[in-house]
């Protein structure tokens, strides 16, 4: 869930994945994505006018409109495509401006996070993680600095301007037999 300022536009990531397996993300499919909207006091779902991007394994951004998040409280979201399985989350409209620690464009000391096994989905130490970012829906690109491991499967990243540098921020943390972990932020001005 997504906590998205009222009347503001916000590009909020999601992800399809394949029929064929029911895990792998679909790609190349932007241009047949179907977003459907039901905002709160609503009776009947409508179609959102948002543009979708592919951001990149299966990920899509989708760029919410002012009308489309004009109505305070939830925002239930329904997105389809051919040869996806479709999938529906809620967002949360608030009325109140919604901010975090973390600063646009500014480096940050210290990112912890955690890795987990693949099979067992238990803490994972030892491993080599690769660390990619997507900034406001932009395909994933490999971020400045390299993860370190801290202890019992936590692991750290300085995050660089390059790589706080937009509004909304998705990373992807990825290793070897371990779970892909993908985490979303959102920055202050």
């Amino acid at each position: 869930m997504a906590l998205i300022n009222q009347n503001s536009t916000y590009n909020r990531s999601f992800l399809l994945v394949s029929t064929a397996d029911h895990i792998t993300g679909s790609t190349g499919l932007s241009t047949a994505i179907t977003l459907s909207l039901m905002k709160a006091g609503s009776t009947a779902p409508v179609t959102s006018t948002a543009v979708i991007t592919e951001q990149g394994f299966g990920w899509y951004n989708a760029g919410l409109t002012l009308t489309d998040t004009s109505a305070v409280g939830d925002l239930t979201i329904h997105a389809s495509a051919a040869g996806a399985d479709p999938t529906d989350w809620s967002d949360q409209i608030g009325g109140a401006p919604i901010t975090s620690n973390l600063k646009k464009g500014q480096s940050s000391t210290g990112f912890t996070f955690a890795m987990t096994n693949s099979g067992t989905h238990g803490p994972m130490t030892g491993l080599a993680v690769s660390a990619a970012r997507s900034i406001d829906g932009s395909t994933f690109a490999t971020m400045t600095n390299a993860v370190a491991e801290v202890a019992f499967g936590t692991y750290r990243i300085d995050l660089s301007s390059a790589d706080t540098l937009g509004n909304h921020l998705m990373y992807r943390l990825t290793a070897s037999s371990a779970d892909d972990l993908l985490l979303s932020l959102h920055t202050q001005p």
